[in-house]
């Protein structure tokens, strides 16, 4: 009884770390299962809680797996009001973030690093209009080596954004324009694409965890800003998917509840 119903709250994480804006982070602190994980992602503790990882391993595959048939369906057939849809959960989740990065005095340096963050992220937007940013699998001229290590690279980032409470690894993902791939990856089984995201979930984990910690630790102001610049320079990336439905009223409906229910989840989430 016990490993099915940590099998069910794996299922609650996979569907929550498919969701941009919504993280799986506070997913665990809301089921009381933040603590339990970490220490059991511990190398010293990971043989003896072999069984209570596998279990949410595999709800978590799960509940990405039902997710991503939604999305992929979304992302081909509405994805005009999908980008609008991103923007507002971006807005939404920014507040939640200041909120976590102004819970000391607001030191300048942070801020400075947050504007870097910010800045990164539009000149990325700017510059890579020819790179592979959120394009579908479809749209791909090939896979190669070069791919397989962007997508190693981003599920590293998005597994170690995964570790936070109040951050997304899957907007991480749609930040990094890996999101429309990776969903498709699963939703297809996609193994090619699958063994790298695979690789870089398990590194971004490891190394993750003890890195997180550090920073939580020791520069949590300087973390969290810089999630901030990232998260509201991410809005640049998004513009060219909304194109084809911004005259439209609903567009902009979409994007108001879209950010109204983010906002409303990260004020009355239990802050991990």
């Amino acid at each position: 009884m016990k490993n099915l119903k940590n099998f069910f709250y794996g299922i609650l994480l996979g569907i929550a770390n498919a969701v941009p804006g919504v993280s799986g982070g506070t997913m665990a602190v809301v089921m009381n299962l933040y603590d339990q994980i970490l220490l059991a992602l511990s190398p010293k503790t990971l043989k003896a809680n072999g069984a209570f990882l596998g279990c949410l391993a595999l709800g978590a595959c799960v509940g990405i797996y039902l997710t991503s048939q939604l999305m992929v369906e979304l992302l081909y057939t509405q994805r005009g009001f999908l980008s609008f849809g991103f923007a507002g959960i971006i807005m939404g989740s920014v507040p939640a973030i200041y909120r976590r990065a102004r819970y000391e005095k607001v030191k300048t340096r942070n801020l400075f690093l947050g504007f870097l963050a910010f800045a990164g992220m539009i000149s990325t937007a700017f510059l890579a209009h020819n790179a592979l940013a959120n394009q579908a699998l479809s749209e791909l001229a090939r896979t190669g080596p070069a791919l397989y290590l962007w997508l190693f690279g981003c599920s590293i980032l998005a597994m170690i954004a995964m570790i936070l409470p109040g951050v997304s690894g899957s907007l991480v993902m749609l930040i990094l324009g890996a999101y429309t791939i990776t969903m498709e990856a699963i939703a297809t089984f996609q193994w090619d694409l699958l063994i790298p995201l695979g690789l870089g979930v398990l590194t971004g984990g490891y190394v993750g965890i003890g890195v997180i910690k550090k920073m939580l630790r020791n520069h949590p102001q300087a973390l969290y800003f810089i999630i901030l610049g990232l998260v509201t320079g991410s809005l640049a990336a998004l513009y060219p998917g909304m194109e084809e439905t911004i005259h439209k009223p609903t567009s902009y409906l979409i994007l108001f509840i879209c950010a109204l229910i983010t906002f409303f989840f990260g004020r009355t989430k239990k802050e991990g």
